[in-house]
């Protein structure tokens, strides 16, 4: 037999879950072992006044409860096995023990009262096999339930979640929505509905930053590609290339650097990173000094690019639109740099390949022409003028009226 919990809890089995909790609060007070000071009844009382509690309070785990006690109180009090392990009713074995003892009983007792005492245990028995399918089918009529209020409760729980992430998307908290919908991600893995969600997101971002880069809108870029660095793992260099020129435009220009030295420690090839740190150094920062080695190793990779693509005959090989705007601004700002450093000589070989590569850009010829004018070559001077004259003769007109005849 098992135990009564509701006779512990002093309750009866109709009790409601408020009435158990009661109860048990207010038998755990009184057997509660700081109450009792060590009292090994109490100590046991409270033990069991416990593990009924936790039964009864567990909606699903008393029903169990309940159909188990209903069934042994059932096998208790209408079965009875005799010493040739026959099963009877307890009616039965009274009016037995009348016949067997009357004065007139007969001899032949045994046959009859064995044929009827297997019909009786036969009529038992199959009253028991109903009554444990009956126990079995409410068992899984309850568990059935159970299962349905939990699939609902969770199936309510989830239409809330997703109600949440679509509101933060809808007022563009990007962040806010990637952070609920990786919690609930956490929470369900194979859920394909809330990666569909993940990835809708992160291609919104992507389309916002790289929109807003192209019209120059940085803030607004750097604000979108911070949050999806905060939310992937895998970037490739031009994604890292970006965020840093987004950095420099908004005056981070230690945060650019930090960026493009991540690039460079990956790809300690990429001249463009080496040349950007350049630029900032000198044109944002005036550390002259500091921006020399970014500019000459910057040249140096630019150069071996052009000798493994094109051969030691690179000069006359290379088609300048087909080059990228970088390679420009290597040779145009280590020019700058030189010619900001004294380095004259070295600024006019650097312009040369400046205008090599961008030959109708005026600046470089005005820097080249200022350069040799400065070393006292004014005919070299005066040619370089000519070159800026016949696309912008007003910048050099007054120039070449005063020392070109």
């Amino acid at each position: 037999m098992i135990d009564n919990y509701y006779k512990i809890l002093g309750l009866s089995e109709n009790s409601t879950q408020q009435e158990i909790k009661s109860a048990y609060k207010k038998l755990a007070v009184m057997y509660h072992p700081d109450k009792t000071g060590g009292n090994k009844a109490a100590e046991e009382k409270f033990k069991q006044v416990n593990n009924a509690y936790q039964i009864l309070s567990d909606p699903q785990q008393r029903a169990q409860y309940d159909l188990l006690r209903n069934y042994y109180q059932f096998q208790a009090t209408t079965t009875y096995t005799d010493f040739n392990n026959s099963t009877y009713s307890k009616s039965y074995k009274n009016a037995y023990y009348q016949r067997t003892h009357s004065k007139g009983y007969a001899k032949n007792y045994k046959g009859y009262d064995r044929e009827k005492a297997e019909k009786e245990g036969i009529a038992i028995g199959s009253i028991l096999i109903i009554t444990l399918l009956a126990i079995v089918g409410i068992y899984m009529a309850v568990n059935i339930y159970l299962k349905e209020k939990l699939m609902e409760e969770l199936a309510a729980q989830r239409k809330l979640q997703l109600e949440i992430v679509e509101d933060y998307y809808k007022k563009e908290d990007f962040r806010a929505t990637l952070k609920e919908i990786d919690t609930l991600i956490a929470g369900q893995p194979s859920d394909d509905e809330f990666r569909g969600i993940r990835e809708k997101v992160i291609s919104e971002l992507n389309k916002r930053a790289e929109s807003s880069f192209q019209t120059e809108d940085y803030q607004n870029a750097l604000k979108y590609y911070l949050i999806l660095e905060d939310f992937e793992t895998v970037f490739e260099t031009e994604f890292e290339y970006k965020v840093a020129l987004c950095y420099k435009q908004q005056n981070q220009f230690e945060k650019a650097i930090d960026k493009l030295k991540i690039i460079i420690n990956k790809e300690p090839e990429d001249f463009r990173a080496w040349c950007e740190i350049g630029k900032i150094f000198f044109y944002k920062q005036q550390k002259y000094e500091e921006a020399m080695p970014f500019f000459d190793h910057s040249k140096n990779l630019v150069i071996s690019f052009y000798e493994r693509r094109y051969g030691k005959a690179y000069p006359m090989i290379i088609e300048p639109t087909n080059l990228n705007k970088i390679h420009f601004d290597i040779f145009y700002g280590r020019a700058s740099l030189n010619k900001q450093l004294g380095n004259l000589e070295d600024a006019i070989k650097d312009c040369s390949w400046a205008a090599f590569l961008k030959p109708k850009n005026a600046d470089v010829w005005l820097l080249k022409a200022d350069c040799e004018q400065k070393l006292g070559n004014i005919q070299n001077a005066c040619s370089n003028w000519e070159e800026v004259y016949n696309f912008e003769p007003d910048l050099v007109k007054s120039k070449m009226a005063r020392y070109c005849h």
